[in-house]
């Protein structure tokens, strides 16, 4: 599946409520409805303070699992830890995340190809048309999806974004 025919949600039929899929800025239009945002290359200082400055009050961890043997800054509980004491509220959603049986197929053939494929057709419509319209409504806005790469597009957060702006939504990976 091409990034083109990722979501047409009129011809999947997917019952999309826009007003509670995400309350991002209900109350004024902002330029970016969401963020992504990747940890790979970046001091838990330097991540924080992109955070603060885009002034991203929750933090959503897509990770499966939310561990890091190299750097245990980006674990669940130091991560978690390290936002709130900057006032930042951390989410992990390990469902929107991708397994590591799916993701040891893509170690094998180096094709990302088939990791979005499945991500698309399993995971993405739940985000959208499932979890999004409860996540979303309790949540202090603006938000930031976050996982571990550096480049979005070699992410799985980049196939929300996709999905996400599809509905008309704005994000930008920072």
């Amino acid at each position: 599946m091409s990034s083109s025919e990722l979501l047409t949600l009129k011809e999947k039929n997917i019952p999309i409520r826009r007003d509670s899929i995400i309350v991002l800025h209900s109350h004024h239009r902002r330029e970016i409805d969401f963020y992504t945002i990747g940890y790979a290359g970046r001091t838990i200082t330097n991540f924080i303070n992109t955070l603060k400055n885009k002034g991203i009050s929750t933090v959503i961890d897509i990770r499966f699992l939310p561990l890091s043997r190299f750097r245990p800054e980006y674990s669940k509980k130091n991560l978690k830890r390290a936002l709130e004491a900057n006032g930042i509220t951390y989410i992990h959603r390990p469902d929107w995340g991708v397994p590591s049986n799916i993701r040891s197929e893509n170690s094998r053939t180096e094709n990302k190809d088939r990791i979005w494929e499945w991500y698309d057709k399993f995971v993405l419509p739940a985000v959208v048309e499932g979890n999004a319209n409860t996540l979303f409504i309790s949540i202090t806005q603006p938000v930031a999806f976050m996982c571990a790469e550096h480049k979005p597009k070699e992410c799985h957060r980049h196939r929300i974004k996709i999905g996400l702006e599809q509905l008309g939504f704005r994000g930008r990976d920072l």
